[in-house]
């Protein structure tokens, strides 16, 4: 039995009719609307399918989020044929092991906690956040909490 392989990838948080979910930062409408995802083909040297990942430690991983402005960054696990390439992969499939949110108040306007809930239930895994995503949701929660609704009618 082969060893799992595990790479990295980002996503951008999206909302739909079904809720929160991940696309591809480059490929318009390239959605993940569950924990697996699988390629158009099989992935070759002589073409360029697959589902398109990167080595954890490569140098190329810390430019997710600051390259293509991802908003989620994951873990996943290869599934199927898997091209290997100097800083990643393209692989047959992929399975969402992992995903940490990003993202900056731009786009989540609602309470974080309710966007990693949904995720988690969605991708069937752990979804954690930065310390600075944690720290805005619970300011804005407090300022939620300090203001009163003005009554515009009496």
């Amino acid at each position: 039995m082969s060893e799992e392989i595990t790479a990295v990838r980002g996503w951008a948080l999206a909302y739909d009719s079904d809720g929160f979910v991940l696309q591809s930062p480059v490929m318009n409408g390239f959605t993940w609307r569950g924990p697996v995802r699988w390629a158009s083909d099989v992935p070759n040297r002589t073409n360029l399918v697959g589902i398109y990942s990167l080595k954890p430690r490569s140098r190329y991983a810390r430019l997710l989020r600051l390259q293509y402005n991802c908003d989620i960054i994951g873990r996943i696990a290869l599934l199927g044929h898997v091209v290997q390439h100097e800083g990643g992969y393209r692989s047959s499939g992929a399975v969402i092991r992992a995903l940490q949110l990003h993202c900056t108040p731009r786009f989540v306007t609602s309470d974080a906690r309710r966007v990693i809930a949904e995720l988690a239930g969605r991708y069937a895994c752990d979804v954690t956040c930065t310390p600075q995503v944690k720290a805005w949701t619970t300011m804005r929660l407090r300022a939620q909490d300090l203001w009163t609704e003005p009554n515009l009618w009496t």
